[in-house]
């Protein structure tokens, strides 16, 4: 569901469920189908989807140079961002319980958002030094609720001990509400 996430938070979209399956179609379109609606399941997979868990902190980020990172996509437009690659920190050997965010970076302050973990085993038998399938990420992030400014962009990695890694991307974005 969270492919539909941009169009579910912009209200596009009509979610139904036909005998244990998620229909989603455009609200532009007429389709009469008789459902027994979970109406509480539907709104927990709506809210799911349109959530953007952010963690709000002062202060301007500096690149630690303790990640290896790669985005492979970066798509900025209408206020949606998303983004998509992999990262680790350089000396781990194991980054199983590692967890990756997507970081916007203003003068003052900095927003973390939780990303979506992906297993990429790619990047363990192509790095050869340990377990570093939970590499990959993704995260869409509607950024209509930031105010008008231009933020960098950054990658976050919290390791098993809490320690926070940060390495800057050359990716930036510009906030137009």
């Amino acid at each position: 569901i969270q492919d539909f996430n941009v169009l579910i938070a912009k209200n596009k979209v009509v979610i139904k469920m036909i005998d244990g399956y998620i229909l989603v179609y455009s609200k532009s379109k007429k389709i009469d189908i008789s459902t027994k609606d979970d109406n509480a399941y539907i709104a927990s997979l709506v809210k799911d989807a349109t959530q953007n868990d952010i963690q709000i902190s002062t202060g301007n980020l500096i690149d630690t140079d303790e990640i290896k990172f790669y985005v492979e996509n970066f798509n900025f437009d209408n206020n949606v961002l998303q983004v998509e690659g992999w990262a680790f920190i350089k000396n781990s050997k194991d980054n199983s319980k590692d967890s990756l965010f997507v970081i916007l970076n203003e003068e003052a302050r900095y927003y973390k958002i939780p990303a979506n973990m992906l297993q990429r085993s790619d990047i363990t038998s192509t790095k050869k030094k340990g377990k570093l399938d939970n590499s990959g990420f993704k995260k869409t992030f509607i950024g209509e609720k930031l105010k008008n400014e231009k933020y960098k962009n950054f990658v976050g990695i919290k390791n098993e001990k809490g320690d926070l890694k940060y390495a800057k991307t050359d990716k930036s974005i510009k906030i137009n509400n």
